[in-house]
Order: C-alpha cells, then sequence, then structure tokens
C-alpha cells in the first residue's frame, strides 16, 4: 500500500510540474499577425542571419516575465497591486493603454478572421469576410463570457498545435539550409541595408514584439487567475514559463528559416500579411492558400481569446483595486464580462468600412513601446524591495538585464520614431 502510494503521488507530483497553463495560454495570445509579419521580413530581406535576434529577445523575455511572476508567488499579490504601490498614476496609465490596445487590436484580428475563414471556406458572397468575422467574434465572446478563463487554457492546446503544425508544414517544405541556420544562431551578425525594413528597424521590431508591450503583463494575470499565488508553485511556473518562452523562439524561428528559404532567393518582400501567400503556396502547392488560412486563423483567434481574457483580468483588477479599494473577483467578476464585451463588441463597426489590417498591424506592434520603460523601472523598484520580497529580490544579473533592456528600448524608439511614423502615414 505504502509502495503504490508512493508511485501515484511521484505520477501526480510529475504529472503537475509538467503541466502547462498560463504559459500555453501567454503563448498563443502573444504570436499574432506582427510577429508573422516582423519575423517573415527578417527573414526574406536577411535570410537566416538574424534568428540570434529572436533568441536575444526571447531570453530578455523571460528575464522580464520571471521577475513577475515571482513577485506575484512571494507576495500573494497581483502585479497590478504591485504596480499600485508605485502610485496610482502607473496602474491609470496601464488601463487607458489596455482599453485603447484592445479596441485597436481588435479592428485588426476582427478583419483578419473574417479574411482567413473565407481563405478556408469562400461563401460567395461580396460579404463572406463580414458574415465569417462577425460569427467566429460571437464564438469567441460566448467561450471567454461563459467559459471565462479555464475555457480559454483548454481551447489554446488545439489552436497552439494547428498554429504550429501549419508553420512546421511550411518551414519543412521550404527545404532550409541547415548549416546557415546553424549559423544564423550561433554567429550573431547585423547585415547593413536601406528602406523601411532596414537591419535596425527589423531588429527593433523583433525585440519590441517580443518585450515591448503591454502582452508581458498578461502572464502574471494569467498565473494569478489559475491559483499559482505562492512558492510552493515556483518549480512548476519555472517550467510553465520556460515552455512558453522556449515555444515562442521556436515558432519565431520557424517563420524565419521558412522566409528565408522560400522568400529571399526569389527576391520577394514582407510587409503586410497579403505579402505571406507565396510563403505557404510556393512550400504547399495548392494547398498552400488554405493552410494559410488556417494558420491566419488559428494564430489570431488564439489571440483573440487570450487577449481579451488577460486583459480583462489586468482591467478588472485596476478598478477594483483603485476604485472601489478591493481585490477583484478575476474572471468571475461582473466587470470582467463587462469589459470582454466592449473589447470585443466595440471594434465591431470596423466591419463597415474599407480599412484594411496593414496600417492597423504597423501602428499597435509599435506604439506600446512607449510604455515599456515605465514598466521595467517599476518593476525594478517593488522586486529589489526587501520588505517586499525579502530573500527573493533581484539578483545582480537580472536588475543589469532590465535596467539595458529599458535603455535599449527607449534609445531605438525614438532613433526610429520619425521613419516609422512616417511610414504609417503613407499608409492611412
Amino acid at each position: 500500500m505504502t509502495f503504490r502510494h508512493s508511485i501515484t503521488s511521484s505520477k501526480t507530483s510529475l504529472g503537475g510540474i509538467l503541466a502547462v497553463g498560463p504559459g500555453l495560454v501567454y503563448l498563443v495570445s502573444s504570436i499574432g499577425p506582427t510577429d508573422l509579419v516582423s519575423n517573415s521580413a527578417a527573414g526574406a530581406n536577411f535570410g537566416y542571419s538574424l534568428i540570434w535576434v529572436s533568441l536575444i529577445s526571447y531570453v530578455s523575455l523571460f528575464v522580464v516575465l520571471e521577475a513577475m511572476s515571482r513577485y506575484v508567488l512571494v507576495t500573494g499579490e497581483s502585479l497590478m497591486a504591485g504596480y499600485q504601490r508605485a502610485g496610482r498614476w502607473i496602474v491609470w496609465m496601464i488601463l487607458g493603454f489596455i482599453v485603447l490596445k484592445r479596441h485597436m487590436s481588435n479592428l485588426v484580428h476582427i478583419l483578419i478572421m473574417g479574411v482567413a475563414l473565407n481563405m478556408i471556406a469562400p461563401l460567395g458572397s461580396p460579404h463572406s469576410e463580414q458574415i465569417w468575422s462577425a460569427l467566429i467574434c460571437m464564438i469567441g465572446l460566448g467561450l471567454m463570457y461563459w467559459g471565462r478563463y479555464p475555457a480559454v487554457e483548454k481551447a489554446s492546446k488545439p489552436l497552439f498545435f494547428i498554429m504550429g503544425g501549419c508553420l512546421i508544414l511550411a518551414a519543412v517544405g521550404s527545404r532550409p539550409d541547415l548549416t546557415a541556420v546553424a549559423q544564423g544562431i550561433l554567429s550573431p551578425a547585423l547585415p547593413e541595408s536601406g528602406g523601411f525594413y532596414s537591419s535596425v528597424l527589423v531588429t527593433m521590431s523583433l525585440v519590441g514584439a517580443a518585450v515591448g508591450s503591454l502582452t508581458t503583463l498578461q502572464y502574471s494575470a494569467f498565473m494569478y487567475e489559475k491559483g499559482w499565488r505562492d512558492t510552493s508553485f515556483r518549480r512548476q511556473q519555472r517550467l510553465d514559463l520556460l515552455f512558453a518562452v522556449g515555444g515562442l523562439f521556436v515558432l519565431a524561428a520557424i517563420i524565419q528559416i521558412a522566409a528565408a528559404a522560400v522568400l529571399q532567393p526569389r527576391g520577394l518582400q514582407v510587409e503586410n500579411l497579403d505579402d505571406l501567400a507565396p510563403l505557404f503556396e510556393f512550400t504547399l502547392g495548392a494547398w498552400g492558400r488554405v493552410t494559410l488560412g488556417v494558420c491566419l486563423l488559428a494564430t489570431v483567434f488564439s489571440t483573440y481569446l487570450g487577449s481579451n481574457t488577460g486583459y480583462a483580468l489586468m482591467a478588472t483588477d485596476i478598478y477594483r483595486r483603485v476604485v472601489k479599494g478591493r481585490e477583484s473577483l478575476g474572471s468571475a467578476d461582473p466587470l470582467f464580462r463587462g469589459f470582454l464585451i466592449w473589447f470585443c463588441v466595440s471594434p465591431m463597426y470596423v466591419l463597415w468600412t474599407t480599412w484594411k489590417p496593414v496600417p492597423v498591424v504597423l501602428l499597435t506592434g509599435l506604439m506600446f513601446l512607449v510604455l515599456f520603460p515605465a514598466l521595467v523601472f517599476v518593476l525594478l523598484k517593488i522586486t529589489n524591495d526587501r520588505n517586499l520580497m525579502g530573500e527573493h529580490t533581484n539578483g545582480w544579473l537580472t536588475n543589469l538585464w532590465l535596467g539595458l533592456l529599458a535603455l535599449g528600448i527607449v534609445i531605438g524608439t525614438y532613433q526610429e520614431g520619425a521613419s516609422v511614423w512616417l511610414e504609417l502615414k503613407a499608409h492611412f
């Protein structure tokens, strides 16, 4: 009896350690249309030579997320509660950016999901894309509204395998140069190039897409909602986070590899989602367009579910704490559902406009870099507070990495801001 109990306990412990939850939701909600475009542009323009940038980006992301999640596990309070300790200004700023970002991002997601579904199953109507967009958005809202975070976590698993499977098919079909892939990871180099997608801008966009946005705050919100709120979950959480960040790097590398093998030799450029079609058509033939549609749908729908859920959790937390002075009930809070409805329904007017996703993708992918340095500096403050963190304060290497990361994004954002703005104006 004792032996069997020991075996059962070991299996349960191992299963708990290997289980992924918040990390998987974070992973699928972090890969969006901006990432597809930026990584494809890197591969199309510079071949395999910028894969190392993705590696550095996701190592940086791990450092940021580890500090944020450690704060939740050690203090037992949400990350938004920690930011509020630095002053109400920062959480009010976060709330304002959340409302703005969700509206703008959902303008893109609504349009792209309709386009993707119409690629898979065209209805033969001039309004096919609008019909599909409205349908998939209502399905997503219903799943989040009634199923809350647990349903989103369950839905993330098949969406991850569909998205990853499509990207792997494209990468394998592209027949990449494996030696060049290894050099792209192990031999850092920054090629020179002109134009909008210069090597510096592409590098900044890759790092920014991985680290410099409000998306980094979502992982802590998912953890807190999952119930991982003390140090007993630390080992499980570390493995969960490694899976998430490692998975993000692998997917980003796969996109770059496929683009480097297919698009660069043909001199094809990537500036928007329409330019991704050859990537799948050259590798998968007649099924390429359908595979692209499936990949886009899985990518954007998973982002739609995860991001709306994560941002609604954070917005509810901020409002309840700052305005009402009490803790939120998470996804069980009626206000959570209110934010979901606003996030998902308010952008639906885009279906009756002639807008295109391209400029909005660029805008949402770059404008929120300005907030990230403030988030990092406050994170440094609260995770180095011995009264809060005790023996779990940051080490010197974490502090150095976070400081350099914030400084680098500030410099990169302001140096490239003017040229990016000019390019965006050209699209509108």
